[in-house]
């Protein structure tokens, strides 16, 4: 199976994996960093793009069309594993084989819409099933969950509102996904979030809910605790980076995954590309689906690296694993460390959204005094 879903290739020698690790700024994670196209490139992408703009059309349908009907022809499969089958049991045996593999190729056939072709998918190396969380770098967007179902098939950490959705729930009780019981985002603003709200406010003496990274946390060594190794157990797949940006470095990692002293497996999965960054998930979901069903092709390689079993200070403080898994990706891969995490793109994020509001909110200030000009009013001084 794994010789027909993706090329098998030897692990990396010991030169690259201790290769040197360097740190930087540069290209910022939200920048395509793609390189200029020659004179001579730019001159046949205008004249050509036009001329087979209606062909290019009909194939990005086509692979839309496919990928939808790749998606529910996952149903089938997924609902013959759990034919039977207890609810709240985990899938095991011959359910966990049969949807594993019905799963893989399906997902292959995704990752080919996208433009991933046959011979297009190199991996080295295999899991190391005594481990029982695997940390995978970097997360460049939708493209990664796909990847997973074709190598293996591990266990997904979602919040549970998610959970409620039609199809994507058949989905995850085959994976066996954790799910986070963290209250849904979208109550937020709405009536049941308000009551909610009030609730906690008159209870002052009653425990304060979670927060989403504390209930993930929980349960990453709540699923560490009862890992059993072997096939029928299988570690949950995380990226620790915890935002996607366009896979040029590494950034930040979370420390939760690599907490409670058990082994992790690091794994990096690059995506091989010159000038059109067409697979990273940097704007909007419907963009993302553009441009992935619009690749003309796309190269992935898989490492998987060596697991890292933690010291007594790395069991201590899970910091200094994820430091070290960081490192042991950076050295595989050739990338370098950014100096940047997802806590700083979500708070550079945050003082863009600030600065957009206020100015919002003087571009409005101006129209309302031209209005009240255009008027004979007196603009009101406060």
């Amino acid at each position: 199976m794994r010789g027909v879903l993706f090329t098998c290739a030897p692990p990396r020698d010991d030169t690259l994996l201790m290769s040197t690790v360097r740190t930087t700024r540069e290209p910022h994670p939200y920048a395509k960093a793609e390189e200029r196209l020659t004179l001579c490139q730019r001159i046949c992408f205008y004249i050509f793009v036009p001329l087979l703009s209606p062909l290019l059309v009909v194939l990005w349908m086509l692979r839309a069309v496919s990928f939808f009907l790749l998606m529910l022809a996952l149903l089938v499969p997924c609902n013959l594993a759990l034919l039977g089958l207890p609810k709240g049991q985990p899938v095991r045996g011959w359910r966990r084989s049969f949807s594993k593999a019905a799963v893989g190729i399906i997902g292959r056939g995704c990752l080919a819409t996208f433009g991933c072709w046959w011979g297009n998918l190199t991996v080295r190396g295999e899991w190391d099933p005594t481990c029982p969380v695997i940390v995978c770098a970097p997360h460049v967007g939708m493209t990664d969950a796909y990847l997973w179902m074709v190598l293996g098939f591990p266990r997904p950490i979602i919040m549970e509102a998610y959970t409620k959705i039609p199809v994507v729930k058949t989905l995850l009780r085959v994976a066996c996904a954790l799910e986070v019981p963290v209250p849904s985002a979208s109550t937020i603003g709405t009536a049941e979030g308000a009551k909610a709200t009030r609730a906690t406010t008159a209870a002052s003496d009653a425990p304060k809910a979670p927060s989403a990274t504390a209930a993930v946390r929980e349960k990453i060594l709540e699923h560490k605790r009862t890992f059993q190794p072997g096939v029928d157990d299988a570690p949950i797949a995380l990226f620790p980076e915890g935002i996607t940006h366009n896979g040029r470095t590494i950034l930040g990692f979370f420390p939760g995954a690599f907490e409670g002293g058990s082994s992790v497996q690091p794994v990096v999965l690059q995506y091989k590309y010159r000038h059109f960054n067409m697979h990273a998930f940097l704007s909007t979901l419907p963009e993302h689906l553009l441009s992935l069903f619009a690749n003309p092709s796309l190269v992935i390689e898989v490492d998987f690296l060596p697991a890292l079993i933690p010291n007594e200070a790395q069991k201590a403080d899970g910091k200094l694993l994820a430091d070290a898994a960081r490192v042991s990706m950076a050295r595989a891969s050739g990338m370098a460390l950014h100096e940047m995490s997802a806590k700083d793109l979500r708070d550079e994020l945050k003082l863009a959204a600030e600065k957009a509001r206020r100015e919002n909110e003087k571009r409005l200030e101006k129209e309302k005094q031209k209005a009240a000009g255009a008027r004979g009013e007196e603009p009101m001084l406060l």
